[in-house]
């Protein structure tokens, strides 16, 4: 299965991806939201089978990946990692959990699994139950924290 990885912070973004290498999954690192837009977008490959994003990555964040994805394949999970969940606002943006950072390698490889299983199916379903305490899954309409 191929999994994009976008995210401004180049250790993590290479960290993550050889973790996902390691659990036999083929990986395509973008370091910024213009280039993960660009392989989103190519006619000549197949849509990602899971897309993990940053959300603040400066002028194009993960609102626009989440968008370019959602052109792409309507049925494409995506998984928002980000360092702030209790303020992230996405209205109905269609991912499928968000993770906030820090977080445990262990939790992230399960997390991802749980996605991947999704792949195929419509992005607005039960949320995923990952106990974690920085985990806030919910499918679909992810609401601001008060």
């Amino acid at each position: 299965m191929r999994v994009l990885i976008v995210d401004d912070n180049r250790e993590l973004a290479d960290n993550l991806g050889e973790v996902l290498d390691d659990e036999g999954l083929r990986c395509t690192v973008a370091y910024d939201a213009a280039v993960a837009i660009s392989q989103i977008g190519r006619a000549d490959r197949t849509p990602f089978d899971l897309v993990v994003t940053d959300w603040s990555m400066g002028a194009m964040g993960g609102l626009a990946v989440i968008a370019a994805v959602r052109r792409s394949s309507a049925w494409t999970p995506v998984l928002v990692v980000t360092a702030l969940p209790e303020q992230l606002c996405l209205g109905r943006a269609a991912v499928v959990a968000v993770l906030g950072k820090p977080f445990d390698t262990g939790v992230f490889v399960t997390l991802v699994h749980r996605c991947l299983s999704r792949a195929g199916a419509p992005p607005v379903a039960t949320p995923l139950d990952l106990p974690h305490p920085r985990l806030r899954p919910e499918f679909g309409d992810l609401r601001c924290a008060p």
